[in-house]
């Protein structure tokens, strides 16, 4: 599930980062958001529940692009009990308590506060995607003993993935390797400079079905199809960071008074042999 904490606020920095060099008429846009300040959340049933909180600086590299803040006080009110979380150290906060088990349904408030900082916003945990099938469990792919070409995938069919959707929520679908150091099925397909591995995902959107094409898969052994059951923050936010206009005047953001998200999600898992 680490997929969707990642990807979506890198770009959102990004793109608030760039901005901030387009002009000094960005500097008001900024003022309203504490001090620049961004919040990234994902609450996930059954596990940790942590914040990242990063200031945005004004910058001459992408590399000196955000700075941890390791300084704010930040609560979360959970079926009536605040719980305090303790920073761990480069921005991020943690909070390890056996008695907190959020489930879907539950109703999960935030509060940070710092100097001249006072940040507010709820989330609700989605259902567990329920019927979550696939069309089938293996996928062979074409012979590419001649090298890698997309145009052998021509006469393959897809798998087609369905789930219920009877109160049109967004959901997304990701597929990642079950062992991260699988062969690549294109052998030019290499990781990045983080190391980090080849992730397929779609673009949220209010569905019950996707057809996952062979070609959308980038490792051979089992795979991991991850669905996504999210909530309309994380796909307006989706929606921004992939704007290529950088409408910045109107960022999106479930936070009152900072940049970022906080949001509940629940998921669910199929294994699909690829060879």
């Amino acid at each position: 599930m680490r997929y969707c904490k990642k990807r979506a606020i890198r770009r959102i920095i990004f793109f608030l980062t760039l901005a901030t060099c387009i002009s000094c008429e960005d500097e008001q846009i900024f003022e309203n958001y504490s001090k620049n300040i961004v919040v990234e959340s994902y609450l996930f049933p059954g596990n940790t529940i942590g914040v990242k909180v990063h200031r945005i600086l004004h910058f001459e590299s992408a590399d000196s692009a955000m700075q941890p803040v390791d300084t704010c006080q930040i609560m979360f009110t959970w079926k009536e009990k605040t719980y305090r979380l303790n920073p761990q150290g480069n921005g991020y906060y943690a909070l390890i308590d056996s008695s907190l088990r959020i489930r879907a349904g539950d109703t999960i408030k935030l509060q940070l506060f710092g100097e001249r900082i006072k940040i507010n916003s709820t989330t609700v945990i989605p259902s567990k995607p329920s019927n979550f099938k696939s069309s089938a469990t293996s996928i062979q792919m074409p012979d590419f003993s001649g090298g890698f070409n997309r145009g052998a995938f021509q006469n393959f069919e897809p798998i087609e993935f369905t789930w219920s959707n009877p109160d049109n929520s967004y959901y997304m679908i990701a597929v990642e390797p079950v062992d991260p150091s699988a062969k690549l099925i294109n052998p030019n397909d290499t990781a990045d400079n983080e190391g980090r591995i080849r992730v397929f995902r779609n673009e949220p959107a209010i569905s019950d079905n996707y057809h996952l094409q062979p070609f959308q898969f980038r490792y051979y052994g089992y795979n991991y199809v991850i669905l996504y059951h999210l909530n309309p923050e994380y796909a307006a936010l989706y929606k921004f960071t992939g704007n290529t206009s950088l409408n910045i005047k109107e960022p999106t953001s479930n936070l009152e008074n900072a940049l970022g998200i906080f949001t509940g999600i629940n998921a669910d898992t199929l294994k699909i042999y690829v060879y």
